[in-house]
């Protein structure tokens, strides 16, 4: 009775654990759309890295702001940020807005994400010391400095 209940309750090949499938071809199908990089492995992970921190921040910044904005209003404040931007009177007629008004909607959202980026990098590092630096190595590990 003893040695059918060990073999009852033994765990073999796998039984009770949770199946993981890998998606080989969805995999292959991501990194595909990668374009060739000559960076060394250690620079491309420090990009990729700084990429998704950037990532996160943007995403924080844009739930915080459309729950009291609204997204339309956001999205078009983004636009407005951009070095070939449409006039600024052109979005203060979308927005019901004068143009002054835009303008510093636009410093401020400019002013969110710094804060935001300060944020997501005070989850990374030790002592509040060492934001600034990581932030300039951010900024180096993505290309922007």
């Amino acid at each position: 009775m003893a040695n059918e209940f060990h073999r009852e309750n033994a765990i073999k090949r796998g039984r009770g654990m949770e199946i993981i499938s890998l998606d080989v071809f969805a995999a292959e199908a991501l990194y595909g759309r990668e374009p060739a990089n000559l960076l060394a492995p250690d620079k491309m992970y420090e990009r990729q890295c700084a990429c998704a921190l950037l990532e996160r921040s943007f995403v924080r910044l844009r739930q915080d702001y459309t729950q009291s904005d609204g997204v339309d209003r956001f999205e078009m404040l983004v636009e407005a940020m951009k070095p070939d931007h449409l006039p600024y009177a052109t979005y203060a007629d979308k927005l019901n807005m004068s143009e002054n008004a835009v303008k510093v909607a636009v410093h401020r959202l400019r002013l969110g994400i710094r804060e935001a980026i300060k944020a997501e990098v005070a989850q990374t590092v030790a002592s509040p010391d060492e934001i600034e630096d990581e932030i300039r190595h951010l900024f180096v590990a993505v290309g922007l400095r």
